[in-house]
């Protein structure tokens, strides 16, 4: 058996049809590279590799590679994983009669997907190299030529349940996309793993209920009601700023011209500008006659957009601070979200009412109406 060291992680070389694995090969593959936590050679060479599966499926049972997919998924939340898992699961009576259909099985369960990511996508190779192997497979097989089963998703992947008091005010996702932060109504934010449902660090600082959180690049700034605002290091888990400088709750919170401004609002209707480095003062903003709800930047134009109990979004310069704009509406604004593109405005009013408008010009280009009870959160989603 020949291998290729390749950042400390073993990779098994494809030496030809006359290649022969062991439990061995098996376990230490999957072994080292969950130990080496990365997470994408973790699936190109192992989880999402058909010749791993394979190998797994051969050299002991359906039952052992199912074991080793729950295992990986203890500690790694991943798209292409968990449809590799349900695609196990859901052929495990047949792969446990003959173990030789896993190509096929992995064809008509992943053929529709990958079709939709393009041949270079990684299931879109597994779904190749299973269809490789059975065309070179010598015994009779019954290939399917497409895909027509669904997709082998669950509507609800994990359920995490989160001990104490009161319910969860605001949620975010880490940058590693693998822990969730909490912040309950009553005390401090929380950092979950996503998987193993386990509390991984509490983010002590403030001094009251956190109002806002929103984690950009690797940093997550946090608002609360004791009027400070605080910028904590993802990767540290360390606290890297700490604004004081509302004299009011503080609302939310966002980072500004690649993290060299953190920029506040607050209940007393100010709009708090300072350095991320320093957290000197740069400018304070009183334009706005009610609390600021929400702050954002337009990409990639950076343009600072806030919005108000006051019934205006303003869109402001980051250059000298001037308004450039101001979108009146006819109700107070609870909270706000710009596109991805920034073309589109979506904002919350006090009817609860959602309006949809042009963030350049203020146009009014729809109304979204028919929830029954208060809506709590908006989010834009990412256009593909």
């Amino acid at each position: 058996m020949q291998t290729q060291q390749d950042d400390n992680v073993t990779q098994v070389l494809n030496l030809g049809p006359d290649i022969s694995y062991s439990i061995r090969h098996v376990e230490e593959a999957w072994h080292h590279l969950i130990k080496s936590e990365d997470t994408k050679k973790l699936k190109e060479i192992a989880v999402c590799n058909f010749d791993f599966l394979l190998a797994a499926v051969q050299t002991v049972s359906i039952s052992y590679l199912r074991c080793l997919i729950e295992h990986v998924r203890c500690y790694i939340l991943d798209r292409d994983i968990e449809l590799v898992y349900y695609t196990i699961r859901k052929s495990s009576d047949v792969l446990t009669r003959d173990p030789m259909q896993l190509g096929a099985q992995l064809i008509s369960w992943l053929k529709s997907v990958s079709a939709h990511e393009g041949p270079q996508a990684l299931l879109s190779v597994t779904v190749q190299s299973a269809t490789a192997w059975c065309d070179g497979y010598t015994v009779p097989l019954l290939v399917p030529l497409t895909g027509w089963l669904p997709v082998p998703l669950p509507s609800q992947i994990r359920c995490i349940t989160v001990p104490g008091p009161g319910p969860v005010r605001c949620i975010e996702v880490s940058p590693s996309k693998q822990h969730l932060i909490l912040s309950p109504k009553v005390g401090d934010p929380q950092l979950w793993h996503i998987m193993s449902n386990s509390l991984v660090h509490t983010f002590k600082g403030h001094s009251g209920p956190v109002t806002y959180m929103k984690v950009l690049s690797q940093y997550l700034v946090t608002a609360s009601e004791d009027t400070s605002v605080i910028v904590w290091d993802m990767k540290t888990l360390a606290m890297k700023l700490r604004l004081r400088e509302h004299i009011a709750p503080a609302l939310c919170a966002t980072l500004a011209l690649d993290n060299k401004y953190v920029i506040s609002g607050s209940d007393d209707s100010s709009i708090i500008i300072a350095l991320f480095e320093t957290g000197k003062l740069v400018t304070k903003i009183d334009h706005h006659r009610g609390p600021v709800t929400a702050l954002h930047m337009s990409y990639p134009s950076e343009v600072l957009v806030s919005s108000s109990h006051d019934a205006t979004v303003c869109l402001w310069s980051l250059e000298n601070f001037t308004l450039l704009n101001c979108i009146q509406m006819a109700q107070p604004i609870l909270n706000m979200q710009i596109s991805c593109d920034s073309t589109f405005l979506l904002v919350h009013c006090a009817d609860n009412g959602l309006y949809l408008r042009s963030l350049t010009t203020g146009t009014e280009l729809h109304a979204l109406k028919g929830h029954k009870s208060k809506v709590s959160s908006l989010r834009v989603a990412l256009i593909p």
